[in-house]
């Protein structure tokens, strides 16, 4: 998950102002990037990596006997996210490292390459939902700042069943290690992170002409049948799920408990844009057993924009103008579980993929209220609430958006707060969900509980229209004696 913010922001990132708007967490007069990636690790925990980027040139430096110097302490913290939500606090810190960053330049005319100074953190953490923060102390001219990413979520990768793929880690360069210690080695390599996600190139076609990533595909040996498998990798634009043309790699692997893939793909005739980097394992029958996908900006001013986005269509007739039918399908289900009583009552009639593909396009335009045709927020936050549920609150045989909790978190965001009740001898398991500010119903609340012990959680109680309510909610959390 990568968060950004910026006061002197790279003058190439304009040309994407129009197509992907920045994370921003606040404007800080320093240019600091984080980004994150989760790995396989064993005993119960995940390797959690958290990438740091400063834009040196927006430092400031003093001169001293050797030329000219900077200092920044960042203070990187790993934090449960036990209230899921940006900005409060109250749970300890799992994992704790202040990088102590100084910068010596000879002379200040190097500042004028704007270039990004990378540190990397380790941290092994159990299996869960975390924020990461980077703080800067205060100092003369500065305020204390902080950049959150929120909603970090480390899978338990060695207690998943079949396959899966671990976080796609964005390069600037990967190449062969010297030797088995450094802090970008990993597997035999030495992988230079890009904590930006931006590849831009100038006017000359100078800069980052590839894009190279490491990923990690775990349990095809037992997800598989046969000896081998195949990794597609490939790009596709915007939030399309389809590959674009050329730029589509497929390689036959053997299978394994833990397979290590990496690769590059050439963007010098990419226009700029907003991009997915996909990777996916496929069976003998090429069904995907497991696949991860990672965002990235491409910034080209040497090619001229595609001519699918000068053609007068905007962005949710370009998404599902190649989808399936069974993407279609699945989409349609996972929106209906919050889309309101009007769109549930169209979607019965829907028979053919065009008149599916017409339903959906139809449901996002009333969602969104940016006049941009190139993107759409209400859609981006859907399915980044999506890919949390799916995570955090699945149940037994029941899929994280089918869920209670799920339908909550997708309808109305994290909340506020949780308090979870988990473990009492005098009462069932249940958690209450409290948000400041629910549009047209202010502070709100929602009770679920496991009524059942199944490991099912209901809703039980909650005061925003529309939603279950039970004045003596209370009184049903108490185990009958």
């Amino acid at each position: 998950m990568r968060l950004r913010s910026v006061c002197l922001a790279l003058a190439a990132l304009a040309a994407l102002a129009a197509l992907a708007p920045a994370l921003h967490a606040q404007d800080l007069p320093v240019q600091l990037d984080i980004d994150t990636g989760s790995y396989l690790y064993g005993g119960g925990e995940s390797l959690l990596e958290v990438y740091v980027s400063v834009g040196i040139h927006t430092l400031t430096f003093s001169p001293v006997p050797d030329g000219y110097r900077a200092e920044l302490p960042v203070t990187v913290e790993v934090v449960p996210a036990s209230s899921d939500a940006p900005g409060t606090s109250g749970a300890d810190a799992v994992y704790t490292e202040t990088l102590d960053l100084q910068f010596v330049l000879p002379d200040t005319s190097l500042l004028r390459d704007r270039r990004e100074y990378v540190q990397q953190v380790r941290a092994l953490v159990a299996p869960g939902a975390y924020d990461v923060i980077a703080k800067v102390a205060a100092a003369p001219g500065r305020s204390q700042l902080e950049l959150r990413a929120s909603d970090v979520i480390v899978p338990d990768y060695e207690a998943m069943d079949g396959a899966a793929v671990s976080s796609i880690q964005l390069a600037s360069s990967i190449s062969r290690a010297d030797g088995a210690d450094g802090a970008f080695v990993k597997s035999g390599l030495e992988i230079q992170p890009n904590p930006t996600t931006v590849f831009a190139m100038n006017d000359e076609g100078v800069g980052m002409r590839s894009v190279p990533y490491y990923a990690e595909v775990y349990g095809t040996d037992e997800a598989i049948d046969g000896e081998s498998y195949t990794v597609l990798a490939y790009l596709s634009q915007s939030n399309r799920p389809n590959p674009l043309p050329d730029y589509q790699q497929r390689t036959e692997r053997p299978v394994r408990p833990v397979d290590v893939v990496v690769g590059r793909f050439d963007i010098t005739d990419l226009p700029s844009g907003t991009y997915f980097l996909r990777i996916a394992a496929l069976n003998s029958a090429n069904e995907p057993v497991a696949e991860r996908g990672q965002k990235l900006y491409v910034v080209n001013p040497t090619v001229d924009p595609d001519e699918m986005f000068v053609a007068g269509a905007d962005l949710e007739t370009l998404i599902y103008e190649g989808m399936s039918i069974e993407e279609v399908d699945q989409e349609i289900e996972q929106v209906l579980v919050v889309a309101d009583e009007r769109f549930i009552s169209a979607s019965r009639d829907l028979e053919s993929l065009e008149s599916k593909r017409a339903f959906l396009i139809g449901y996002w335009r009333a969602q969104e209220t940016d006049p941009n045709p190139n993107v759409n927020t209400a859609r981006d936050t859907f399915f980044r609430r999506l890919s949390i549920v799916q995570d955090r609150y699945r149940e037994p045989l029941t899929p994280g958006f089918r869920t209670e909790r799920g339908r909550v978190f997708l309808k109305y965001g994290p909340p506020s707060e949780i308090d979870r009740n988990l473990v009492n001898t005098e009462t069932i398991p249940y958690e209450i969900w409290t948000y400041e500010s629910i549009p047209g119903e202010g502070r709100s609340m929602f009770v679920f509980a496991d009524r059942l012990s199944t490991g099912n959680m209901e809703l039980i109680h909650s005061d925003v229209t529309g939603e279950i309510s039970r004045p003596n909610w209370e009184g049903d959390l108490y185990r009958i004696r």
